[in-house]
Parts: structure tokens; C-alpha cells; sequence
């Protein structure tokens, strides 16, 4: 049997391309309308002699359609790169559920109402991991270290509610996985932060060593379920 899977993939990234898509389409129509605006202005002036009204609100429409489409394209770019997000959680939430029906998957959490959410935790007899997916082709430059940090920010987290629970600490793993590319991206820890591709994941996580408290993480996974829909799949 597959691992259980708690919770829906992606909830955020979906929220936040909702998001984006509802104004990009504002953006859009607001800056069609002003050129629309400046076209009649225009064809109005060919026929009859222009007042300075006409000739002060020329620019302004035209300024403001201009910016409002340019707005609409950066927007449109934050869809696109949120879509490419999201299909990168999905193709790694598929191999998680390849992991044995001893572990669990928890999606999208969103601990300690902190901005922004931990793309998965993973739980098991190795213990928890944290783990942050990006869907590139290269892991390198400051990207890459603004990833790192936004893992070991999750990783935190967790950490934080689980020791609080457990009234002792937790280790959590962090681990950001590369979802694009081939898997010839270097596995190697970066400070305590694992960078691997998603390919290498499961042998990864089943590698490593039982950790000594095995009901204490039965117990942890329930609070974790909290966070997310509760739904098993």
C-alpha cells in the first residue's frame, strides 16, 4: 500500500494564481478601456477641432493604459510561474505516495498562521522532513539561497509545534527538492538544509536510520493532520 496522503497539494500556490488571475483580467480590461477611451478621443479630434480638455486627457488616458497593461503582463508572468509551481508539488507529491504505508504525507501546511505555507511534511519510522519543492531546471545562485531560507523557515516551524507537543525536541529534516530537469542536480547539504532532486527522494528518505521514538510520531501525526483538510487519500 502507497504512503497515506493527508490534505490537498498546491492549496496555496492555487489560492495565490486565483489570485493573480482575477488581476491580471482587471489590469487588462481596465487598460483596454483607456486605449479604447484614447481611440475614440483620437477619431473624435480628426472630425472636429480638439479643446484642451481633449488634449489634456489624451496623455493621461494613454499613460494610463500603458501602465495598466504593463501591469496586466507582470501578472500574467506570476500565473505562469505559479501553474509551473504547482505542477512541480504534484509530480513530487507522486513520488512520496511511492514511499510504504508506514509513512504519512502531510500537504500544504500552514503552522503557527505564518505567511506562507511548507510545501510537505513527511513522516515515518526515519522521523519528520520538512520539504520545499522547486520546479527549475538548475539549483544555483541567489535563488537558490533565498530557497534555502525559505526551507529552513518551515523547517522551523515545524520543529517549534512538534517540540512544543512533544515537550521535548524534535529533529525535522529539511529538505528542498528540485521537481524540474534531469536528476543530475549534486545531492548535498547546504547549512542543514538537504538540496536533492526529486528522483532521488524515496531512496533518500528509506535510507535513513529508524529513529528511537516510534510512538511519539504516531502521536505528532495526528496534531499535524490539523493543518491540513483532513482528508486521507
Amino acid at each position: 500500500m502507497p504512503a497515506k496522503v493527508y490534505g490537498t497539494d498546491s492549496r496555496y500556490l492555487g489560492k495565490q494564481r486565483g489570485l493573480f488571475n482575477v488581476q491580471n483580467y482587471l489590469y487588462l480590461s481596465t487598460g483596454l478601456t483607456f486605449w479604447l477611451i484614447v481611440a475614440f478621443i483620437f477619431l473624435y479630434g480628426m472630425t472636429t477641432e480638439r479643446s484642451l480638455l481633449l488634449k489634456i486627457l489624451l496623455p493621461l488616458f494613454m499613460g494610463a493604459g500603458s501602465l495598466c497593461l504593463w501591469l496586466a503582463f507582470k501578472k500574467l508572468g506570476k500565473v505562469i510561474n505559479y501553474e509551473k509551481g504547482q505542477s512541480g508539488e504534484r509530480e513530487v507529491l507522486k513520488v512520496l505516495q511511492s514511499l510504504p504505508s508506514n509513512y504519512a504525507v502531510f500537504c500544504d501546511l500552514l503552522i503557527g498562521g505564518k505567511r506562507g505555507n511548507i510545501d510537505y511534511v513527511v513522516s515515518g519510522p526515519k522521523g519528520f522532513f520538512a520539504v520545499e519543492v522547486k520546479n527549475w531546471q538548475h539549483a544555483n545562485g541567489r535563488y537558490l539561497d533565498e530557497a534555502i531560507e525559505q526551507t529552513m523557515r518551515g523547517t522551523l516551524q515545524v520543529h517549534k509545534y512538534l517540540s512544543g507537543i512533544n515537550k521535548s525536541p524534535i529533529f525535522i529534516q529539511g529538505i528542498l527538492v528540485i521537481a524540474g530537469g534531469n536528476n543530475s542536480v549534486q545531492t548535498r547539504m547546504i547549512g542543514h538544509t538537504l538540496l536533492i532532486h526529486k528522483d532521488k527522494l524515496v531512496d533518500y528518505l528509506i535510507s535513513q536510520k529508524d529513529v528511537a521514538y516510534q510512538s511519539q510520531v504516531i502521536h505528532l501525526e495526528n496534531h499535524l493532520a490539523h493543518f491540513t483538510s483532513h482528508n486521507v487519500v
